[in-house]
């Protein structure tokens, strides 16, 4: 899109160029792919299909409305705000998170339940559990993790796939992906990896044990957003299965991320250290190994 003016670049990666710029005369926030159209597809139904939940009046967050878009850049609403961070003690934040996860849930059940992605294989024919052990064998140092740790986890997720149940989801809804704005209103971002076959328990799993391995002083509040969505939700019969697979894959995930380089699937730069690593270990264990209620106490 060239009538781009007064470009503002927030962020340039091998993925995304984002920032803001002036599009017919007025402020608006911008997203470049550098992987192809479909990352930008994500991005366009995620922003509509946000915006249809949200005209429910129930959402506790607001989002941006969808302007433009072509087969390289989308357009979106400008929001001026601040990205607030979750710290210890802060139990308006924590409530928030709760409120969010529960009417999402709420607002994106299907009619029937479906299988989620990981019921499928990818478009190399790979189901997740041959990617993930694929991709830790790629790791410089996946012996760190054990065969006889790796095969439960393969085995496991290879057993226990079909209990998940596909929702529409944001997949990053974190603290990193939101914005507040002088009013006080959060705002929701980055929709680049929204999908309706995400399993239903991911967003709240994916936030809680990411800030979990990385941030342990948050641990109490973690463990607490988690226990009191599944239970404002409401457990079904495979929930605690479902919440040990994702606790999995989050775990070998994180792994991949912070040994590898930065690729189409994730970002970051940093590599993992001996502390996180013992506590992704640590977790990968206690959910193949102990009862998940333990994980949640």
């Amino acid at each position: 899109m060239n009538n781009l003016t007064e470009k503002v670049i927030i962020r340039d990666n091998h993925r995304f160029e984002t920032g803001h710029a002036t599009h017919e005369d007025a402020q608006v926030f911008y997203k470049r792919s550098h992987i192809g159209i479909d990352a930008l597809k994500r991005e366009i139904e995620g922003l509509r299909k946000f915006n249809k939940i949200a005209r429910s009046g129930i959402l506790p967050f607001n989002v941006p409305k969808l302007i433009n878009h072509d087969e390289d850049t989308v357009i979106a609403e400008y929001i001026e705000g601040i990205a607030p961070k979750f710290i210890t003690g802060d139990t308006d934040f924590t409530a928030f998170f709760i409120d969010s996860f529960v009417a999402i849930d709420e607002l994106t059940r299907n009619a029937q339940p479906k299988p989620s992605r990981y019921s499928h294989p990818n478009n190399s024919g790979q189901m997740i559990w041959q990617i993930l052990e694929n991709d830790i064998r790629a790791c410089d140092e996946h012996l760190l993790i054990g065969e006889d740790r790796l095969q439960a986890c393969v085995d496991y997720l290879k057993s226990n796939h079909s209990s998940l149940e596909a929702r529409f989801m944001h997949a990053d809804f974190t603290d990193n992906n939101l914005l507040r704005d002088e009013t006080g209103n959060y705002w929701l971002i980055d929709y680049e990896s929204c999908a309706d076959d995400w399993p239903r328990w991911y967003n709240v799993v994916n936030f809680t044990y990411n800030r979990r391995m990385k941030y342990p002083e948050l641990e109490s509040e973690m463990k607490y957003i988690l226990r009191t969505v599944i239970s404002k939700c409401g457990p079904g019969l495979t929930t605690y299965d479902e919440i040990r697979f994702i606790v999995i894959l989050r775990g070998l995930s994180l792994i991949i991320e912070h040994m590898t380089e930065p690729n189409d699937s994730h970002a970051t730069n940093d590599k993992m250290n001996p502390e996180l690593y013992a506590r992704v270990l640590q977790s990968i264990d206690s959910c193949l190994n102990g009862s998940i209620e333990q994980w949640l106490k």
